[in-house]
């Protein structure tokens, strides 16, 4: 047997307000804190809290009812959607929202309740504002335990026990779509974990190959002595070319040491050759 519920919120908003921003894409995630998209027409699709919440509009009655179907990723896959219709009533200084939710899977019904105070009256409050309450009264109204937030009338009262399982039920599923954005995050942290063992192997391999050259070094300083022994022979024949040059000038030293007696001899012969004439 399915299981259903009677639940209603007084806020500080007109009929038309409320009416307009369940059925607006960006008034809907604003009110809630969970993104929302809305196609507002009958038979147009809706999804909340980032797909957690999906269904479609059957009804639309301007500023006064709307009827959704309405399910959850948690629904068993053969469970037909469930049934929620919204009535604004106007009140002294703004409205009352009754949410009616029937065909919920069974078992299921109290999670639900739990979720519609945390995932929607709750923010909704905080958002257009408790009727007859000053701000620090809804902020501190707001921030107590869920068992004493006034603005919840359920259609029966439940067991005390039965309703703390409810909630922590509720806590754990509504969460797991609130926080999707944020599970990313752990399997990155994951890859971090694991790039350390990766980090110690490439330093392994990168001391083996910086070792390796190590032992080819010692060529390379043998290499500079070869190029300057090299000048070294080459500049030897030009000191070799030097001392020919400078010897040359002692080779005609000597040759005109060795010539100045040839001249002297061919001198005396002239004399002695003069004196007989006379």
């Amino acid at each position: 047997m399915a299981d259903q519920l009677l639940l209603s919120v007084d806020l500080a908003a007109d009929p038309q307000t409320l009416y307009e921003a369940w059925l607006s894409s960006e008034a809907h995630s604003k009110m809630t804190g969970g993104e929302a998209s809305i196609d507002a027409r009958v038979g147009g699709r809706h999804t909340a809290w980032d797909d957690y919440i999906s269904g479609s509009i059957l009804t639309l009655e301007p500023n006064d009812r709307i009827v959704q179907s309405w399910r959850t990723t948690q629904f068993p896959e053969d469970h037909t959607d469930s049934i929620l219709t919204l009535r604004f009533e106007e009140i002294v200084g703004g409205t009352r929202v009754v949410f009616e939710h029937i065909e919920i899977p069974e078992g299921q019904g109290s999670r639900y309740e739990q979720g519609w105070v945390e995932f929607y009256f709750t923010p909704m409050t905080r958002h257009f504002g408790r009727i007859g309450g000053t701000a620090e009264e809804v902020e501190s109204e707001l921030d107590a335990p869920p068992e004493t937030q006034p603005m919840v009338e359920p259609a029966a009262k439940k067991k005390a026990a039965s309703t703390k399982r409810a909630a922590s039920k509720e806590e754990a599923t509504m969460a797991k779509a609130a926080t999707k954005k944020k599970a990313a995050p752990k399997k990155k942290a994951a890859k971090k974990k694991a790039t350390p063992k990766k980090k110690a192997a490439l330093k392994k391999k990168t001391a083996l190959k910086k070792a390796a050259p190590k032992k080819k070094a010692a060529p390379k300083k043998k290499a500079a002595p070869k190029k300057k022994a090299a000048a070294k022979k080459k500049a030897a024949p030009k000191k070799k070319a030097a001392a020919k040059k400078k010897a040359a000038p002692k080779k005609k030293a000597a040759a005109k040491k060795k010539a100045a007696p040839k001249k002297k001899a061919a001198a005396k012969k002239k004399t002695k050759k003069a004196s007989k004439k006379k």
